[in-house]
């Protein structure tokens, strides 16, 4: 009869091994399933952009782009779809810093660009030329409307809001960090 206890015993560890075994494979799979979606999420939502423009208008070529805008701060960098913006397509991508939003006044003249009458840069209007217009054509003062923001270059050459003027704040896709 000792023997019967025995291979009870030992049938009853084996199947708890086997158990422990099976339980531990189940685990495993739920936590890959789990890094799977989080990292497809991650993936649709992260990406790096890089900056291959000969003439940059800011001073990164990596950039970490983030999906999607809850709000924005001047200062930042925001990558947004073009829409009438000269020699550019309807829907390119491209990323300037926020400089100007809602209720800020603008200011350009012959002495420069200015934010609320603080000076931002003494750069020239480079591409009126381009454009076929007077520099003086660009000279203007105006208080920015709801849902509007003005987008700018740090480059002296910069293509920015100076020249296609104020983007609606929908045409944000994302942020972007600079890397290096």
């Amino acid at each position: 009869m000792a023997t019967n206890n025995f291979l009870i015993k030992s049938d009853c560890d084996a199947y708890r091994r086997k158990r422990k075994q099976l339980n531990l494979l189940i685990k495993m799979c739920w936590i890959t399933i789990g890094l799977i979606l989080f990292f497809k999420v991650l993936a649709s939502n992260i990406n790096l952009y890089v900056d291959t423009q000969k003439e940059k208008c800011l001073p990164y070529t990596y950039y970490l782009f983030i999906k999607g805008v809850s709000e924005y701060k001047s200062g930042s960098i925001y990558s947004f779809e073009s829409k009438n913006i000269p020699f550019f397509k309807d829907g390119s991508r491209l990323g300037k810093i926020l400089l100007a939003k809602e209720g800020d006044l603008i200011t350009i003249n012959k002495d420069g660009l200015f934010v609320n009458e603080h000076l931002i840069t003494k750069d020239t209007l480079v591409h009126a030329k381009k454009l076929n217009k007077e520099v003086s054509s660009f000279y203007t003062s105006y208080t920015i409307p709801k849902g509007k923001l003005f987008m700018y270059g740090t480059a002296p050459n910069s293509f920015d809001s100076r020249y296609y003027g104020l983007i609606d704040s929908k045409s944000l896709t994302g942020r972007l960090i600079p890397l290096w």
